[in-house]
């Protein structure tokens, strides 16, 4: 959304979930509220005016101001089995990125860490998910807030000719890869 505040009332009326607000993802230029789902959550973005980055400066170029499904991903247990698959076999171009929690500690007291692997080299945009593999699940966002909706299903529909088809299903052969839900 163009404005954190805006969209997080925005999505708490058409909802009626709370929506707790979680900070700031230095060197994204985002600032963010999230939803925890169960085992999932709903990540609500906006520009961090204080901080730029790419997610950030991306969001505004789009002129996106309203609540707008912008990206989805998918917790794996072993993103380094598919960053080598997907390099090999597909032809896309993997980024590895290691992430730490900034300000933010589990409650176990530790930095929060976590391991992202975005794909570059389509034409999906938002339809082609990016990874996120949390090594210690303490540390899944999850685990910090209180579940405050149920998650029913996530439904992406693409023309049966789009290559997002041929990633879920080479996602699915990656041996020693679980895409969980």
């Amino acid at each position: 959304a163009g404005n954190l505040e805006e969209a997080m009332r925005d999505f708490q009326v058409m909802s009626g979930c709370p929506v707790t607000l979680f900070g700031v993802i230095k060197g994204l230029g985002i600032r963010c509220a999230r939803v925890s789902v169960e085992k999932s959550y709903i990540e609500i973005i906006a520009p961090d005016p204080d901080c730029p980055g790419p997610i950030g400066q991306l969001i505004q170029q789009k002129g996106i101001q309203k609540l707008t499904l912008f990206h989805y991903s998918i917790r794996s247990s072993s993103i380094e089995a598919l960053e080598e698959h997907v390099e090999a076999k597909m032809k896309y171009r993997p980024d590895y990125i290691e992430m730490f929690g900034g300000n933010a500690t589990s409650k176990d007291g530790e930095l929060p860490k976590w391991n992202v692997l975005f794909l570059h080299g389509h034409r999906l945009g938002g339809m082609c998910p990016y990874f996120v593999e949390y090594p210690n699940p303490k540390h899944h966002p999850c685990a910090r807030l209180p579940v405050t909706a149920n998650f029913e299903q996530l439904t992406v529909r693409a023309p049966a000719a789009d290559p997002i088809h041929t990633l879920m299903v080479h996602i699915g052969n990656v041996k020693g890869l679980q895409i969980e839900t």
